[in-house]
């Protein structure tokens, strides 16, 4: 007990995780949007697409949910509250509700309106932030961003600890 488990790939990816800068982490994520305004999509994947990120685009929560379960490299989620087939906050509701048991992913929403109501009903369900379009382009960059540098470290941390 108190032993460290020798397992020195394990250790050597996890130093290597550790430090890096988040500019260097946003090489290893994959990003959905989900959205039916494409003009929308390819504005988002532009702005990540230079920032080093993979960029899918679903136009309806089930592709969305489809893609996700196929494509476990997937690990932040922009999904519009205004969707074909299935409202954005019940899709919502169902992505964290079958992946985040088993996933580490976060989930931003997107919205034209900006109700306080829906704004309070997201962050409830765990969303990891609310943004209102237009956005800033750079704000939501940096925040997202940030997100998945936080989750990786906090992950990589945890996951670090377990080999103690």
């Amino acid at each position: 007990m108190g032993k460290r488990a020798e397992n020195p790939a394990s250790d050597s990816f996890i130093s290597n995780i550790e430090g890096q800068s988040c500019a260097e982490i946003t090489l290893l994520s994959e990003i959905l949007i989900v959205d039916d305004d494409i003009l929308f999509c390819k504005e988002i994947t532009e702005l990540f697409h230079t920032s080093g990120f993979r960029c899918h685009w679903a136009s309806a929560a089930a592709e969305a949910i489809s893609m996700i379960d196929r494509n476990r490299r997937i690990e932040t989620v922009i999904l519009d509250l205004c969707l074909p087939g299935m409202a954005g906050m019940e899709a919502a509701k169902l992505l964290l509700k079958v992946f985040s048991r088993h996933r580490n992913f976060k989930l931003f929403i997107v919205s034209g309106t900006g109700s306080m109501n829906d704004v309070i009903s997201a962050l409830r369900l765990g969303i990891a932030d609310y943004f209102v379009k237009p956005l800033d382009p750079q704000q939501f960059l940096a925040t997202v961003k940030a997100s998945i540098y936080e989750r990786r470290r906090d992950y990589y941390n945890v996951s670090y600890n377990i080999l103690i």
